[in-house]
């Protein structure tokens, strides 16, 4: 408990779909998904105090803590929890697509699995694991840093053993957020009729073989998002958002997760810095020249 007495900070990462396919509704209510994941630079900030008691709040005052991922996330790890206070720094937009809840989950268990380590009382993975997949669809793959492949409904995490490339990604927000049941509701509209069977194609191992390779022509040809056709379709400004990141030289843009942020991939972080430079951003939009992270 000395390190929690005297406070660490765990970053909470943006996640970001450099790849995501949406299957059909299952039975239990879950699509299926395969996804290509990759951390980013630009994070949330989790502190871990000592205190009188567990407790969790958060500096962006619209987020209830009894509704906070994080604090249902400790909740879902169903053990005693220490006297910790957990304090969470908010940098991501809300209804991003970015993950800013999950990942500020995620962060909260490894910090909670610090200080349970510290106290001699060790959490297992397993219990991690099963406290992520139960808070949200998103809080297993942010548990694991870097880049990962993901499947199922989520809880499928495949870590991949290599480091991400050292391209830029450019960040913007228009104004307004899509929440996730919003997202999904959307797509399943405009496949109406249609099969919805994830495609039975090597596409998601090839964008990892490209990662490794560092092909950045090969992984902007191969990123993809299922839910941006009908959440551009919904949201004009999202696809106008698009539309402004390509003119300022993205090679490839797309949705982030259900959105409303969206991407730009650049061969540096240098050059999508740059890129930043050329937009214009109105009141109540967000932006954010980064970089993938290990």
């Amino acid at each position: 408990m000395e390190a929690a007495a005297r406070g660490f900070a765990v970053m909470a990462r943006a996640k970001f779909n450099v790849r995501l396919e949406v299957g059909a509704k299952r039975q239990d209510g879950f699509h299926a998904l395969r996804s290509v994941v990759a951390d980013l630079a630009v994070a949330d900030e989790v502190e871990l105090t000592g205190s009188s008691a567990f407790s969790v709040d958060c500096d962006d005052p619209t987020i209830r803590p009894d509704a906070n991922l994080a604090y249902l996330a400790a909740l879902n790890l169903s053990i005693d929890l220490p006297a910790i206070a957990v304090h969470i720094r908010k940098h991501l937009p809300q209804q991003a697509g970015l993950g800013g809840g999950s990942t500020d989950a995620a962060a909260t268990l490894r910090g909670l699995a610090r200080v349970a380590g510290e106290a001699g009382r060790p959490i297992a993975d397993e219990a991690l694991l099963a406290a992520a997949i139960k808070t949200g669809s998103d809080v297993a793959a942010c548990l694991y840093p870097g880049l990962k492949v993901v499947e199922g409904r989520g809880e499928k995490v495949r870590p991949l053993g290599f480091g991400p490339p050292s391209w830029g990604v450019l960040l913007l927000k228009p104004t307004g957020g899509v929440d996730t049941t919003t997202g999904y509701r959307l797509l399943d509209a405009a496949r109406a009729g249609v099969a919805a069977d994830l495609a039975d194609d090597d596409a998601i191992e090839r964008l990892v073989i490209a990662l490794e390779k560092r092909d950045f022509a090969t992984a902007c040809a191969l990123a993809r998002n299922d839910f941006q056709g009908p959440v551009e379709a919904a949201y004009p400004k999202i696809a106008q958002a698009r539309e402004r990141i390509v003119a300022a030289g993205a090679a490839a843009a797309l949705l982030c997760g259900s959105g409303s942020c969206v991407a730009g991939l650049f061969e540096t972080v240098d050059a999508a810095r740059f890129a930043a430079t050329l937009l214009t951003i109105t009141e109540g939009e967000w932006s954010c020249a980064t970089g993938f992270k290990a």
